[in-house]
C-alpha cells in the first residue's frame, strides 16, 4: 500500500512540475495581448442573440451530428465511464458556447468523436435494436 502511495505521489509531483513548466514556457514565449491580440474572442453576446432566430433552433438540433438521439436511447445502460464522457462533452460544448459562434457547427467535431467512443462502447446493444434473428432470417431465404 505505500510503494502504491508513493508511486502516485511521485506521478502527482511530476505532473505539477511539468505543468510549472509548461506554464513558465508559454509565458515567456506567449504573445502578449499588446503584440497581437488575445487568442479567442467572448462571443456569448452574439450566442444569445441567435436565440431570437427562429432557424437557429434547426441549427442546435445538427450539433452533435444528431448522435446524442442514440445516445438518448442508450440512457438505461450508461455507465461511469459513460457519464464521464457526457461531462466531457457539456464542458466542451460550454467552453465553445462561450468562446466561439455555436452557429459554426465544426467547432463540435471533437466531441462528437467523443460521442462516438460512447457509442462504440455500447455496439452489442445497438445491434440488438435490430433483433437478434435477423441475419439469420436474411440468410435462410435464400
Amino acid at each position: 500500500m505505500q510503494a502504491r502511495r508513493a508511486g502516485w505521489c511521485l506521478v502527482a509531483v511530476a505532473f505539477l512540475a511539468a505543468r510549472a513548466l509548461v506554464g513558465g514556457l508559454v509565458d515567456v514565449l506567449a504573445v502578449h495581448e499588446a503584440a497581437g491580440g488575445a487568442q479567442y474572442e467572448v462571443h456569448v453576446l452574439y450566442t444569445l442573440q441567435q436565440l431570437k432566430n427562429p432557424l437557429f433552433f434547426f441549427a442546435m438540433l445538427n450539433i452533435f451530428s444528431y448522435l446524442y438521439i442514440p445516445i438518448v436511447a442508450l440512457r438505461k445502460r450508461l455507465d461511469a465511464v459513460d457519464l464521464l464522457i457526457l461531462c466531457m462533452i457539456a464542458v466542451w460544448f460550454l467552453v465553445m458556447a462561450t468562446v466561439g459562434i455555436v452557429r459554426e457547427l465544426r467547432i463540435f467535431v471533437p466531441a462528437s468523436l467523443l460521442m462516438f467512443i460512447l457509442l462504440a462502447r455500447h455496439l452489442d446493444a445497438i445491434v440488438g435494436w435490430f433483433g437478434p434473428g435477423a441475419p439469420r432470417r436474411v440468410q435462410s431465404q435464400h
